[in-house]
């Protein structure tokens, strides 16, 4: 599959999460990634706002918070599952395929 297709598919996904782009869009991979993979209201979209907890960079589980006081660990964090995917987007070298295998 090409770029362009999975970028249209990952924006299909979005829009079937919620999401309604401001402006009409033509997919450019080059020219638009920057505008909708930073844009929130896309990334909540497509990666869902329940909570997630993660240790060590990697998600653990949902409702973390009780099981890390039952387990004694203070080193889970919880966030939103789409604030946990933007940051690893944001460091990610291919922006697309990041999206793409982590839907």
């Amino acid at each position: 599959m090409t770029k362009a297709e999975k970028l249209n598919k990952i924006i299909e996904i979005a829009e079937e999460g919620g999401w309604v782009p401001k402006v009409q869009w033509k997919w450019s991979p080059e020219i638009y990634q920057s505008a909708i993979f930073f844009s929130h209201d896309f990334l909540k979209a497509y990666f869902g706002e329940e909570d997630v907890g993660t240790t060590s960079g990697e998600i653990v589980t949902e409702g973390v918070e009780d099981l890390a006081e039952e387990l004694g660990l203070g080193n889970i964090s919880v966030e939103g599952r789409w604030q946990y995917h933007a940051r690893n987007l944001v460091l990610s070298e291919d922006r697309i395929e990041y999206l793409w295998e982590n839907r």
